[in-house]
């Protein structure tokens, strides 16, 4: 119950959603005429290596429809589908030059083959048409782990005019949404979170009826605490929604992000002034002094860099950042 409640209140608060173990079909241009585009990886947790088998074997659900901007053919164009299958034999089932059947035969719509005409009975396939009727399908492991790839396919025979798909396509683990790399991150951020509260809690307790007579760094001391269980708490409740809904929420992240970067700022401040006050005045530490002012500014400008740094690594898992902006970070 207590679970629920963290979840449907976060849910409320961070309303900003950044899709990470579905994938926006609404992001991808539609494949030429007897072409394939390949867009997506999952790593896949087969049932008997997954660390929690809660909900059961590997699914994948595809959600999909494709949409013209002429009414009356709405629906109307024949050849499209989406595959989600292993990369392990990608190479070795499907033909580089010629996928479709009906190839042969000018402009006739056809459909996706395996080479050789035998399907891999470890891919699942879905015709996307104007309808949109959600279908999940169980993955075929093999009791084995695997990495699938989505792939994108258009058999029809003639040039596409304002065709577009739209949609989602989402694997779910037996442990979750989660890529299995990121599943045991919740353990690790919850005890993190318990004992930041812990201590910053027993430090608070004895430094606030004094709080007028400490040095400053005692009181960072304080404000790292403070600081480290708010991200740990953040990143808990992230993959804990992530893990149970299919969706990162980035404006969790951001918040985690952002105090990971304040605290950094704080601990190396008073690292500093605990280590400049062997060999210099206490006042020529002080923020209003020229000193002061200096190491306040490198210190910001690191607190910057490491808080970009995290955001651009955050595009690896959320699909949320603009290419844009990711090329200016990293500039």
């Amino acid at each position: 119950m207590a679970q629920l409640i963290v979840i449907s209140l976060a849910l409320v608060l961070c309303a900003n959603q950044a899709l990470a173990s579905t994938v926006n079909f609404g992001d991808f241009d539609v494949p030429g005429a007897r072409t394939l585009h390949t867009h997506y990886i999952w790593y896949v947790h087969s049932l008997k290596d997954a660390a929690n088998k809660a909900h059961g074997p590997p699914t994948v659900t595809f959600d999909l429809r494709q949409r013209t901007r002429i009414a009356s053919k709405q629906g109307d164009y024949v050849g499209l589908q989406a595959y989600v299958m292993p990369m392990s034999t990608f190479n070795d089932n499907v033909e580089k030059t010629s996928f479709c059947t009906g190839q042969q035969n000018g402009n006739d719509p056809g459909r996706f083959y395996f080479k050789g005409g035998e399907k891999d009975a470890s891919a699942v396939g879905y015709d996307i048409t104007g309808r949109s009727q959600p279908v999940t399908k169980s993955l075929p492991l093999d009791g084995k782990s695997e990495a699938y790839v989505l792939v994108f396919i258009n058999c029809g025979g003639e040039p596409l005019k304002d065709v577009e798909v739209k949609g989602t396509v989402t694997v779910k683990n037996p442990h979750g949404y989660t890529p299995a790399t990121e599943y045991p991150k919740r353990v690790f951020y919850a005890i993190m979170a318990i004992c930041y509260i812990a201590a910053t809690g027993a430090w608070a307790f004895v430094c606030i009826p004094r709080w007028h007579s400490l040095l400053t760094i005692q009181q960072d001391m304080l404000a790292v605490g403070i600081l480290g269980a708010v991200e740990s708490a953040s990143f808990f409740v992230l993959y804990e929604i992530w893990n149970q809904t299919g969706y990162y929420y980035f404006s969790l992240s951001m918040v985690a992000v952002i105090c990971y970067a304040g605290k950094l700022l704080v601990a190396f401040r008073a690292l500093i002034i605990s280590s400049a006050a062997r060999h210099l005045p206490s006042n020529d530490t002080d923020k209003g002094t020229p000193s002061g002012l200096l190491m306040e500014s490198v210190l910001s400008l690191y607190m910057l860099a490491e808080f970009n740094w995290r955001s651009v690594q955050g595009y690896r898992l959320s699909h949320s950042l603009s290419i844009d902006y990711i090329l200016l970070n990293v500039a």
